[in-house]
Protein backbone atom coordinates (compact mmCIF):
# COMPACT_ATOMS: atom_id res chain seq x y z
CA UNK A 1 0.00 0.00 0.00
CA UNK A 2 3.27 2.54 0.53
CA UNK A 3 2.97 5.03 -1.88
CA UNK A 4 -0.41 4.38 -3.11
CA UNK A 5 -2.49 7.21 -3.79
CA UNK A 6 -5.26 7.39 -0.73
CA UNK A 7 -7.47 10.29 -1.87
CA UNK A 8 -10.31 9.93 -3.88
CA UNK A 9 -10.13 10.40 -7.79
CA UNK A 10 -11.90 13.45 -8.30
CA UNK A 11 -10.76 16.09 -4.89
CA UNK A 12 -13.71 17.82 -3.62
CA UNK A 13 -16.36 15.04 -4.73
CA UNK A 14 -16.87 13.63 -1.20
CA UNK A 15 -16.98 17.21 0.47
CA UNK A 16 -19.47 18.83 -2.19
CA UNK A 17 -21.99 15.28 -2.14
CA UNK A 18 -21.64 15.15 2.05
CA UNK A 19 -22.58 18.34 2.39
CA UNK A 20 -25.44 18.94 0.08
CA UNK A 21 -27.24 15.79 1.47
CA UNK A 22 -26.71 17.41 5.36
CA UNK A 23 -27.71 21.10 4.40
CA UNK A 24 -30.89 19.73 2.60
CA UNK A 25 -31.27 16.93 5.46
CA UNK A 26 -31.44 20.06 7.75
CA UNK A 27 -33.98 21.85 5.61
CA UNK A 28 -36.36 19.34 5.11
CA UNK A 29 -36.12 16.77 8.38
CA UNK A 30 -38.85 17.85 10.58
CA UNK A 31 -36.83 16.98 14.06
CA UNK A 32 -34.68 19.94 13.35
CA UNK A 33 -37.01 22.15 15.47
CA UNK A 34 -38.65 19.43 17.72
CA UNK A 35 -37.12 20.60 20.67
CA UNK A 36 -38.42 23.23 23.46
CA UNK A 37 -34.36 24.51 23.93
CA UNK A 38 -34.96 26.38 20.59
CA UNK A 39 -37.52 28.45 21.65
CA UNK A 40 -35.70 30.47 24.57
CA UNK A 41 -32.20 30.14 22.79
CA UNK A 42 -34.00 32.79 19.94
CA UNK A 43 -35.71 34.94 23.04
CA UNK A 44 -32.24 35.18 24.38
CA UNK A 45 -31.22 36.55 21.48
CA UNK A 46 -33.70 38.88 20.87
CA UNK A 47 -33.47 40.03 24.72
CA UNK A 48 -29.77 40.78 23.67
CA UNK A 49 -29.93 42.49 20.38
CA UNK A 50 -33.01 44.86 22.15
CA UNK A 51 -30.64 45.22 24.76
CA UNK A 52 -27.24 45.66 23.61
CA UNK A 53 -25.80 43.92 26.22
CA UNK A 54 -25.83 40.42 27.70
CA UNK A 55 -27.90 39.45 30.81
CA UNK A 56 -26.50 39.08 33.84
CA UNK A 57 -29.88 38.15 35.90
CA UNK A 58 -32.38 35.76 34.63
CA UNK A 59 -35.33 38.15 32.84
CA UNK A 60 -37.56 34.64 32.13
CA UNK A 61 -38.48 32.90 34.86
CA UNK A 62 -40.56 34.17 37.76
CA UNK A 63 -38.67 32.22 40.30
CA UNK A 64 -35.22 33.00 40.09
CA UNK A 65 -35.24 36.30 41.75
CA UNK A 66 -31.36 36.61 43.06
CA UNK A 67 -29.94 34.04 40.67
CA UNK A 68 -27.50 35.26 38.26
CA UNK A 69 -27.85 33.68 34.36
CA UNK A 70 -25.47 34.79 31.97
CA UNK A 71 -25.84 33.05 29.16
CA UNK A 72 -22.79 31.33 28.05
CA UNK A 73 -23.81 30.35 24.31
CA UNK A 74 -25.19 33.86 24.01
CA UNK A 75 -23.24 34.39 20.19
CA UNK A 76 -24.83 31.28 18.77
CA UNK A 77 -28.54 32.66 20.55
CA UNK A 78 -28.03 35.85 18.58
CA UNK A 79 -27.12 34.56 15.48
CA UNK A 80 -30.82 32.64 15.56
CA UNK A 81 -32.34 34.89 16.67
CA UNK A 82 -31.19 37.07 13.55
CA UNK A 83 -31.80 34.37 11.17
CA UNK A 84 -35.62 33.89 13.32
CA UNK A 85 -35.67 37.84 12.93
CA UNK A 86 -35.23 37.53 8.70
CA UNK A 87 -37.02 34.58 7.51
CA UNK A 88 -38.77 32.46 10.75
CA UNK A 89 -38.28 28.74 11.10
CA UNK A 90 -36.89 28.86 7.64
CA UNK A 91 -34.41 31.32 8.37
CA UNK A 92 -33.60 29.20 11.52
CA UNK A 93 -33.27 26.04 9.92
CA UNK A 94 -31.34 27.53 7.23
CA UNK A 95 -28.67 28.48 9.22
CA UNK A 96 -28.21 25.12 10.92
CA UNK A 97 -28.37 23.81 7.94
CA UNK A 98 -25.83 25.72 6.72
CA UNK A 99 -23.35 24.99 9.60
CA UNK A 100 -23.64 20.90 9.52
CA UNK A 101 -22.82 21.60 5.93
CA UNK A 102 -19.69 23.59 6.22
CA UNK A 103 -18.70 21.38 9.13
CA UNK A 104 -19.40 17.92 7.00
CA UNK A 105 -17.26 20.42 3.96
CA UNK A 106 -14.11 20.72 6.19
CA UNK A 107 -14.38 17.03 7.79
CA UNK A 108 -14.71 15.24 4.15
CA UNK A 109 -11.91 17.41 2.51
CA UNK A 110 -9.80 16.52 5.48
CA UNK A 111 -10.48 12.90 5.34
CA UNK A 112 -9.56 13.17 1.76
CA UNK A 113 -5.75 13.68 2.99
CA UNK A 114 -5.79 10.22 4.59
CA UNK A 115 -8.54 7.50 3.53
CA UNK A 116 -9.84 6.15 -0.45
CA UNK A 117 -13.30 7.54 -1.20
CA UNK A 118 -14.89 4.27 -0.18
CA UNK A 119 -13.70 4.87 3.40
CA UNK A 120 -14.18 8.64 3.57
CA UNK A 121 -18.02 8.02 3.05
CA UNK A 122 -18.20 4.93 5.65
CA UNK A 123 -16.90 7.64 8.55
CA UNK A 124 -18.77 10.77 7.40
CA UNK A 125 -22.12 8.44 7.09
CA UNK A 126 -21.34 7.47 10.47
CA UNK A 127 -20.72 10.46 11.54
CA UNK A 128 -23.99 11.85 10.22
CA UNK A 129 -25.51 8.99 12.74
CA UNK A 130 -23.60 10.19 15.91
CA UNK A 131 -25.37 13.73 14.88
CA UNK A 132 -28.52 12.43 14.01
CA UNK A 133 -29.94 12.47 18.04
CA UNK A 134 -28.62 16.17 18.06
CA UNK A 135 -30.06 16.82 14.79
CA UNK A 136 -31.48 20.13 16.23
CA UNK A 137 -31.99 23.86 15.90
CA UNK A 138 -29.54 24.15 18.96
CA UNK A 139 -26.04 25.82 19.76
CA UNK A 140 -24.16 22.49 19.45
CA UNK A 141 -25.39 22.87 15.75
CA UNK A 142 -23.63 26.19 15.42
CA UNK A 143 -20.45 25.36 16.83
CA UNK A 144 -20.00 22.44 14.82
CA UNK A 145 -18.36 24.01 12.20
CA UNK A 146 -15.69 25.45 14.80
CA UNK A 147 -15.32 21.77 17.12
CA UNK A 148 -13.94 19.92 13.20
CA UNK A 149 -11.99 22.66 12.00
CA UNK A 150 -9.94 22.96 15.70
CA UNK A 151 -9.78 18.82 15.17
CA UNK A 152 -8.34 18.71 11.86
CA UNK A 153 -5.95 21.15 12.88
CA UNK A 154 -4.97 19.46 15.56
CA UNK A 155 -4.73 16.33 14.27
CA UNK A 156 -2.82 17.76 10.58
CA UNK A 157 -0.49 19.41 13.34
CA UNK A 158 0.42 16.05 14.97
CA UNK A 159 0.89 14.92 11.75
CA UNK A 160 3.52 17.29 10.05
CA UNK A 161 5.09 17.19 13.39
CA UNK A 162 4.43 20.95 14.55
CA UNK A 163 2.70 22.56 16.55
CA UNK A 164 -1.27 24.43 14.78
CA UNK A 165 -1.00 27.89 13.22
CA UNK A 166 -0.95 30.66 15.70
CA UNK A 167 -4.41 31.96 14.97
CA UNK A 168 -5.78 28.68 15.79
CA UNK A 169 -6.88 29.74 18.64
CA UNK A 170 -8.85 32.13 17.86
CA UNK A 171 -11.36 29.06 17.01
CA UNK A 172 -11.13 28.57 20.77
CA UNK A 173 -12.46 32.18 21.36
CA UNK A 174 -15.23 31.67 18.72
CA UNK A 175 -16.32 28.40 20.11
CA UNK A 176 -16.50 29.45 23.85
CA UNK A 177 -19.28 31.64 23.05
CA UNK A 178 -21.21 29.71 20.97
CA UNK A 179 -21.47 26.60 23.26
CA UNK A 180 -20.12 24.72 26.23
CA UNK A 181 -18.32 21.92 24.66
CA UNK A 182 -15.44 24.04 23.89
CA UNK A 183 -13.81 22.43 26.90
CA UNK A 184 -13.40 19.46 25.31
CA UNK A 185 -11.63 20.86 22.44
CA UNK A 186 -9.14 21.72 25.08
CA UNK A 187 -8.68 18.98 26.61
CA UNK A 188 -8.02 17.07 23.18
CA UNK A 189 -5.11 19.76 22.56
CA UNK A 190 -3.83 19.13 26.13
CA UNK A 191 -3.78 15.06 24.79
CA UNK A 192 -2.01 15.66 21.36
CA UNK A 193 0.26 17.96 23.20
CA UNK A 194 1.70 15.34 25.46
CA UNK A 195 1.46 13.15 22.56
CA UNK A 196 3.90 15.30 21.00
CA UNK A 197 6.40 15.86 23.70
CA UNK A 198 6.34 12.14 24.28
CA UNK A 199 7.04 11.23 20.97
CA UNK A 200 10.03 13.99 20.80
CA UNK A 201 11.62 12.51 23.83
CA UNK A 202 10.46 15.62 25.74
CA UNK A 203 12.53 18.12 23.29
CA UNK A 204 12.73 21.25 24.77
CA UNK A 205 11.70 23.45 21.65
CA UNK A 206 8.39 20.78 21.33
CA UNK A 207 7.19 21.48 25.09
CA UNK A 208 7.79 25.41 25.22
CA UNK A 209 5.77 25.21 21.68
CA UNK A 210 3.03 23.33 22.58
CA UNK A 211 2.84 25.24 26.24
CA UNK A 212 2.74 28.57 24.17
CA UNK A 213 -0.33 27.04 21.91
CA UNK A 214 -1.97 25.69 24.76
CA UNK A 215 -1.64 28.75 26.86
CA UNK A 216 -3.02 31.01 24.57
CA UNK A 217 -5.84 28.84 23.52
CA UNK A 218 -7.33 29.05 27.25
CA UNK A 219 -6.62 32.32 27.31
CA UNK A 220 -8.61 32.82 24.23
CA UNK A 221 -11.88 30.94 25.72
CA UNK A 222 -11.88 33.41 28.81
CA UNK A 223 -12.87 35.93 26.27
CA UNK A 224 -16.85 35.63 27.20
CA UNK A 225 -19.37 37.37 29.45
CA UNK A 226 -18.82 34.83 32.22
CA UNK A 227 -14.60 35.49 32.24
CA UNK A 228 -12.53 33.25 33.77
CA UNK A 229 -15.50 31.72 35.30
CA UNK A 230 -16.73 30.23 31.42
CA UNK A 231 -13.67 27.78 31.78
CA UNK A 232 -15.15 26.13 34.64
CA UNK A 233 -18.86 26.15 33.54
CA UNK A 234 -18.67 23.04 31.56
CA UNK A 235 -17.34 21.45 34.82
CA UNK A 236 -20.11 22.99 36.79
CA UNK A 237 -22.85 20.97 34.67
CA UNK A 238 -20.86 18.17 34.36
CA UNK A 239 -20.95 18.13 38.45
CA UNK A 240 -24.33 19.02 38.83
CA UNK A 241 -26.29 15.65 39.35
CA UNK A 242 -29.81 16.36 38.71
CA UNK A 243 -29.05 16.40 34.80
CA UNK A 244 -29.47 12.34 35.05
CA UNK A 245 -32.77 13.29 34.37
CA UNK A 246 -32.36 15.15 31.58
CA UNK A 247 -32.43 12.85 27.85
CA UNK A 248 -29.57 14.59 26.60
CA UNK A 249 -27.22 13.52 29.49
CA UNK A 250 -28.79 10.62 30.30
CA UNK A 251 -27.05 7.22 28.96
CA UNK A 252 -27.14 5.72 25.83
CA UNK A 253 -30.59 3.10 25.65
CA UNK A 254 -29.38 0.67 23.89
CA UNK A 255 -32.76 -1.44 23.53
CA UNK A 256 -33.53 0.09 20.10
CA UNK A 257 -31.94 1.37 17.64
CA UNK A 258 -28.61 3.51 18.87
CA UNK A 259 -25.70 5.05 16.75
CA UNK A 260 -23.65 4.99 19.04
CA UNK A 261 -24.18 0.74 18.55
CA UNK A 262 -23.04 0.96 14.88
CA UNK A 263 -19.90 3.12 15.56
CA UNK A 264 -18.62 1.09 17.99
CA UNK A 265 -19.73 -2.80 16.43
CA UNK A 266 -17.51 -0.77 12.82
CA UNK A 267 -14.74 0.00 15.61
CA UNK A 268 -14.96 -3.79 16.84
CA UNK A 269 -14.81 -5.13 13.11
CA UNK A 270 -11.76 -2.97 12.17
CA UNK A 271 -9.91 -3.69 15.20
CA UNK A 272 -10.78 -7.16 15.56
CA UNK A 273 -9.78 -7.96 12.15
CA UNK A 274 -6.49 -6.47 12.71
CA UNK A 275 -6.89 -4.26 9.55
CA UNK A 276 -5.71 -1.47 11.32
CA UNK A 277 -3.07 -0.47 14.25
CA UNK A 278 -2.94 2.27 15.94
CA UNK A 279 -0.10 3.76 18.08
CA UNK A 280 -1.23 3.01 21.87
CA UNK A 281 -1.55 6.69 22.91
CA UNK A 282 -4.36 7.50 20.30
CA UNK A 283 -6.05 3.93 21.26
CA UNK A 284 -6.14 5.45 24.82
CA UNK A 285 -7.89 8.69 23.36
CA UNK A 286 -10.96 6.73 21.97
CA UNK A 287 -11.65 4.55 24.77
CA UNK A 288 -11.78 7.97 27.03
CA UNK A 289 -14.40 9.11 24.20
CA UNK A 290 -15.96 5.64 24.00
CA UNK A 291 -16.54 6.02 28.07
CA UNK A 292 -18.09 9.49 27.48
CA UNK A 293 -20.31 8.86 25.09
CA UNK A 294 -20.95 5.73 27.22
CA UNK A 295 -22.18 8.00 29.93
CA UNK A 296 -23.71 10.49 28.08
CA UNK A 297 -25.44 10.65 24.95
CA UNK A 298 -24.78 14.46 24.11
CA UNK A 299 -20.69 13.19 23.75
CA UNK A 300 -21.62 10.24 21.07
CA UNK A 301 -20.79 13.53 18.25
CA UNK A 302 -17.53 14.10 19.78
CA UNK A 303 -16.43 10.19 19.12
CA UNK A 304 -17.09 10.42 16.17
CA UNK A 305 -15.58 13.90 15.26
CA UNK A 306 -12.67 13.57 17.39
CA UNK A 307 -12.50 9.82 17.18
CA UNK A 308 -12.79 9.61 12.98
CA UNK A 309 -10.32 12.27 12.74
CA UNK A 310 -7.72 11.21 15.43
CA UNK A 311 -7.87 7.37 13.83
CA UNK A 312 -8.03 8.67 9.80
CA UNK A 313 -4.08 9.08 9.33
CA UNK A 314 -3.66 5.18 10.40
CA UNK A 315 -6.84 4.04 8.69
CA UNK A 316 -5.30 3.25 4.93
CA UNK A 317 -2.38 1.26 6.27
CA UNK A 318 -2.21 -1.92 8.86
CA UNK A 319 1.13 -1.18 9.68
CA UNK A 320 0.11 2.01 12.53
CA UNK A 321 2.16 4.36 10.12
CA UNK A 322 0.30 7.59 8.81
CA UNK A 323 -0.38 7.71 4.86
CA UNK A 324 1.79 10.40 2.88
CA UNK A 325 -0.43 12.98 3.02
CA UNK A 326 -2.88 13.38 -0.26
CA UNK A 327 -3.26 17.25 -1.00
CA UNK A 328 -6.68 18.10 -2.57
CA UNK A 329 -6.51 20.32 -4.96
CA UNK A 330 -6.79 23.97 -4.90
CA UNK A 331 -6.90 24.93 -8.14
CA UNK A 332 -9.42 25.60 -10.34
CA UNK A 333 -11.27 22.11 -9.69
CA UNK A 334 -11.57 23.73 -6.04
CA UNK A 335 -13.46 26.66 -6.98
CA UNK A 336 -15.11 24.89 -9.09
CA UNK A 337 -16.53 22.50 -6.61
CA UNK A 338 -17.10 25.54 -4.29
CA UNK A 339 -19.38 27.25 -6.77
CA UNK A 340 -21.12 24.24 -7.11
CA UNK A 341 -21.34 24.04 -3.32
CA UNK A 342 -22.80 27.16 -3.40
CA UNK A 343 -25.49 27.07 -6.03
CA UNK A 344 -27.16 23.78 -4.40
CA UNK A 345 -27.38 25.44 -1.45
CA UNK A 346 -28.64 28.44 -2.42
CA UNK A 347 -31.10 26.69 -4.64
CA UNK A 348 -32.15 24.70 -1.40
CA UNK A 349 -32.78 27.46 0.60
CA UNK A 350 -34.70 28.91 -2.30
CA UNK A 351 -37.00 25.92 -2.06
CA UNK A 352 -37.32 25.94 1.76
CA UNK A 353 -38.12 29.48 1.79
CA UNK A 354 -40.53 29.44 -1.13
CA UNK A 355 -42.76 26.64 1.25
CA UNK A 356 -42.99 28.74 4.43
CA UNK A 357 -42.49 26.60 7.69
CA UNK A 358 -44.41 26.50 11.00
CA UNK A 359 -43.31 25.10 14.04
CA UNK A 360 -45.60 22.22 14.54
CA UNK A 361 -47.64 21.91 17.53
CA UNK A 362 -46.44 19.09 19.74
CA UNK A 363 -45.92 18.00 22.93
CA UNK A 364 -43.51 20.49 23.93
CA UNK A 365 -45.07 23.44 22.02
CA UNK A 366 -48.44 23.20 23.42
CA UNK A 367 -50.39 26.14 20.94
CA UNK A 368 -53.63 25.17 21.62
CA UNK A 369 -53.68 24.39 24.94
CA UNK A 370 -51.88 28.12 25.78
CA UNK A 371 -54.04 30.07 23.47
CA UNK A 372 -57.29 28.56 25.72
CA UNK A 373 -55.61 30.34 28.53
CA UNK A 374 -57.89 33.63 29.47
CA UNK A 375 -55.70 37.20 29.84
CA UNK A 376 -56.39 37.87 33.34
CA UNK A 377 -55.48 33.93 34.00
CA UNK A 378 -52.78 33.77 31.95
CA UNK A 379 -51.06 37.54 33.50
CA UNK A 380 -51.02 35.40 37.06
CA UNK A 381 -48.15 33.19 38.09
CA UNK A 382 -47.85 29.24 36.31
CA UNK A 383 -46.65 26.01 37.50
CA UNK A 384 -45.57 24.70 33.77
CA UNK A 385 -44.03 21.42 33.30
CA UNK A 386 -40.09 21.37 32.27
CA UNK A 387 -40.38 20.85 29.04
CA UNK A 388 -42.83 23.45 28.25
CA UNK A 389 -40.69 26.34 29.43
CA UNK A 390 -39.45 27.21 26.36
CA UNK A 391 -42.50 27.87 24.27
CA UNK A 392 -43.58 29.14 27.34
CA UNK A 393 -40.52 31.87 27.43
CA UNK A 394 -40.91 32.17 23.59
CA UNK A 395 -44.59 32.99 24.25
CA UNK A 396 -43.42 36.11 26.76
CA UNK A 397 -45.28 33.93 29.87
CA UNK A 398 -42.72 34.08 32.90
CA UNK A 399 -42.16 30.16 33.66
CA UNK A 400 -41.73 28.52 37.05
CA UNK A 401 -39.12 25.96 35.61
CA UNK A 402 -37.33 25.32 31.78
CA UNK A 403 -34.55 23.89 30.64
CA UNK A 404 -31.42 26.12 32.07
CA UNK A 405 -30.15 23.45 34.35
CA UNK A 406 -27.21 25.55 34.67
CA UNK A 407 -29.38 28.33 36.00
CA UNK A 408 -31.87 26.16 38.42
CA UNK A 409 -29.36 23.88 40.02
CA UNK A 410 -29.56 20.79 41.81
CA UNK A 411 -31.90 21.55 44.56
CA UNK A 412 -34.27 23.29 42.50
CA UNK A 413 -34.46 20.82 40.05
CA UNK A 414 -34.74 18.47 43.02
CA UNK A 415 -37.45 20.43 44.12
CA UNK A 416 -39.37 20.39 40.47
CA UNK A 417 -38.69 16.50 40.24
CA UNK A 418 -40.39 16.28 43.53
CA UNK A 419 -43.82 18.29 41.80
CA UNK A 420 -43.45 16.58 38.62
CA UNK A 421 -44.43 12.83 40.20
CA UNK A 422 -47.18 14.66 42.38
CA UNK A 423 -46.13 14.89 45.78
CA UNK A 424 -48.30 16.53 48.02
CA UNK A 425 -46.05 18.48 50.24
CA UNK A 426 -43.52 19.38 47.06
CA UNK A 427 -46.99 20.92 45.02
CA UNK A 428 -48.74 22.11 47.97
CA UNK A 429 -45.19 24.12 49.10
CA UNK A 430 -45.29 25.70 45.40
CA UNK A 431 -48.81 26.60 45.16
CA UNK A 432 -48.70 28.33 48.54
CA UNK A 433 -45.28 30.08 48.21
CA UNK A 434 -45.05 31.52 44.83
CA UNK A 435 -49.01 31.81 44.36
CA UNK A 436 -49.40 29.51 41.46
CA UNK A 437 -52.71 30.84 39.33
CA UNK A 438 -52.86 28.48 36.97
CA UNK A 439 -51.15 24.82 35.66
CA UNK A 440 -49.79 23.34 32.49
CA UNK A 441 -48.84 19.74 32.44
CA UNK A 442 -48.45 16.63 30.31
CA UNK A 443 -52.30 15.05 29.73
CA UNK A 444 -51.90 11.78 31.97
CA UNK A 445 -48.88 13.05 34.15
CA UNK A 446 -48.93 12.71 37.99
CA UNK A 447 -48.85 16.24 38.25
CA UNK A 448 -52.66 16.73 35.96
CA UNK A 449 -53.14 13.64 37.89
CA UNK A 450 -53.04 15.91 41.52
CA UNK A 451 -54.95 18.47 40.18
CA UNK A 452 -57.85 16.38 38.41
CA UNK A 453 -60.59 16.76 40.77
CA UNK A 454 -58.99 18.57 43.31
CA UNK A 455 -61.00 21.77 45.34
CA UNK A 456 -60.30 25.02 44.24
CA UNK A 457 -58.94 23.98 40.88
CA UNK A 458 -60.90 23.56 37.34
CA UNK A 459 -59.67 22.17 34.42
CA UNK A 460 -60.15 24.46 31.48
CA UNK A 461 -58.68 22.49 28.61
CA UNK A 462 -57.12 19.25 27.53
CA UNK A 463 -55.68 17.42 24.24
CA UNK A 464 -53.45 14.92 23.03
CA UNK A 465 -50.52 17.80 23.83
CA UNK A 466 -51.18 19.54 27.61
CA UNK A 467 -53.81 19.91 29.71
CA UNK A 468 -54.48 23.34 31.85
CA UNK A 469 -55.73 23.78 35.09
CA UNK A 470 -56.86 27.36 36.81
CA UNK A 471 -57.68 28.31 39.83
CA UNK A 472 -61.76 28.34 40.85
Amino acid sequence: MAGTKTGPRYPGANALVISVAVFALFLFAPRVLADGDTFWHIRAGEWILSNGRVPHEDPFAYTTQGLTWVPHEWLAEVLLALAWTAAGWSGVVILCGAAGALAFWVMARALERWVPSLSAYALLLLTLMALMPGLLARPHVLALPVMVSWTVLLVRAREEHRTPPGWAPMLMCAWANLHGGFLAGLVLAGALAVEAVWQAGFRREVVLSWTGFLGFSVVMTLATPLGPAGLLFPLHMMAQTQKAGIQEWAAPDFSGFEPLEVILLAALFVGLTGRVRLPWFRVLLLLGLVHGALQHARLQLQLAVFGFLLAAPFLAMPSGRAVPAVRASTGPRCRRDGLVLIVLMLALAGGRLAMPLERAEDRMAPRSALASVPAEVRATPVLNAYQYGGFLIFNDVPVFIDSRADLYGDRRLEEYAAIAVGQDTAVEKALAGWKIGWVIAPPGSALAGWFEGRAGWRRIYEDGFAVVFARG
